[in-house]
């Protein structure tokens, strides 16, 4: 299905030997992981400006939008898993103690989560045609637990944030 190929050497009382080639569309980035609602996402590091842990009360509103001050900057909230799995209600601000801050341009965007899991190089690739053009999620990864994982796409991110309201 990556479209590889898969090489079979055999000699009768020796042994087999296996090559596995991938094509290079794949591609490897160094991704935070993250958990926020029981999903795990991983993040592109190179759009992460840092990480803050903060308290409820660290949390206003603007025009009924939550934001944070960080330093001299406003900047607003989302909940991750809400914005990933297109909730509609609304913005949901739940007690979560950490923010991932990721930029885009000059545009930077705070994502509460529950808590990191580490930084990791992971290989992603296109869902393509099994998911289409599913916005906010920029291909998936395989951990090394077998589990898939969703690896965010900030452009999405920041355009669904928008539409909700962000």
């Amino acid at each position: 299905k990556l479209n590889g190929i898969v090489d079979l050497d055999s000699t009768k009382d020796v042994g087999s030997t296996i090559s596995i080639k991938l094509p290079l569309t794949l591609a490897i980035i160094q991704g935070l992981l993250v958990e926020s609602d029981r999903d795990i996402f991983i993040l592109p590091l190179s759009s992460v400006h840092e990480t803050v842990k903060t308290e409820g009360s660290e949390i206003h509103y603007v025009n009924q939008r939550p934001v944070f001050r960080l330093r001299d900057e406003i900047i607003p909230l989302i909940n991750l898993s809400q914005i990933i799995n297109n909730d509609s209600r609304g913005f949901e601000m739940t007690e979560k103690p950490y923010i991932v801050v990721v930029g885009l341009a000059e545009k930077k965007l705070g994502m509460m989560i529950d808590r990191f899991l580490g930084q990791e190089e992971v290989v992603i690739k296109s869902m393509g045609e099994y998911l289409g053009s599913t916005t906010g999620v920029a291909g998936a990864t395989i951990l090394g637990d077998g589990r898939i994982r969703l690896i965010v796409d900030l452009i999405g991110l920041f355009n669904m944030a928008r539409k909700l309201g962000g």
